[in-house]
Parts: structure tokens; C-alpha cells; sequence
């Protein structure tokens, strides 16, 4: 047995399930996993790759209104249902946007505060 972490494709829910137990247990959680981290053959780690559709959104701070917000709040969710086939997706709104304050009350829930990198 190699003392090397080894990374695989998750294969059934039973595999998805001891995921997010060994996480939980480790005071973490994860999105929709599709990769398990083993070490020694435990459960060490796991990433969520190109499970999740994410939504980024940028509007004009002065050109852009209420009422046209919300016209294009619903043309995004009717083409996110339609990529998602009526699934999860992420959005990323920026701390310090205007509409950050409103997303709780326009439907959505905040799951984890975090920084976002790119390669």
C-alpha cells in the first residue's frame, strides 16, 4: 500500500456518502463531489471538478435599474434551469455589490463564505 495520497473518480452514492461523512467529521462539508482523496486507504480529501454551474453576473452600476434587475434576474434563472435541467448552480456576487444585501431575500442561500481564484 502506497503512503502517497491517490485521487479517483467517485463511482456510486455509497462513496458520496462517506465523502461528506469523513468531511462532517473534519468540521467541513462539499459541494457535489466526483473525486475521493485517499491516504493508506482512508478518506482524506475530496474536490467537486465541473460539477456545479456557476453564474457570474456583471451589470451597469448607473445604466442598469430596479426594475430591469429583476427582467434580468429571470431571463438568467430560465437560462441556468435550462442548462442545469432545473439543478444547483453557484453564483458568485462580490461582498461589496449593491445586490449582495438582496440575495438572501431574492431566494438564495449563501453556503460558504470564501475567496475565488483562477488558474
Amino acid at each position: 500500500m502506497s503512503h502517497l495520497p491517490s485521487v479517483t473518480r467517485i463511482r456510486n452514492t455509497e462513496e458520496i456518502d462517506a465523502v461528506l461523512k469523513a468531511a462532517a467529521e473534519d468540521n467541513h462539508s462539499i459541494l457535489l463531489p466526483t473525486h475521493v482523496v485517499r491516504k493508506n486507504g482512508e478518506i482524506v480529501g475530496a474536490a467537486s471538478m465541473n460539477a456545479i454551474p456557476v453564474m457570474m453576473i456583471w451589470n451597469h452600476s448607473q445604466k442598469i435599474g430596479a426594475r430591469d434587475s429583476i427582467q434580468i434576474k429571470h431571463i438568467h434563472e430560465a437560462v441556468m434551469a435550462e442548462i442545469t435541467n432545473g439543478k444547483a448552480y453557484v453564483i458568485l456576487c462580490d461582498k461589496d455589490s449593491p445586490y449582495n444585501p438582496m440575495m438572501k431575500s431574492l431566494g438564495y442561500k449563501p453556503f460558504w463564505e470564501t475567496e475565488v481564484f483562477i488558474s
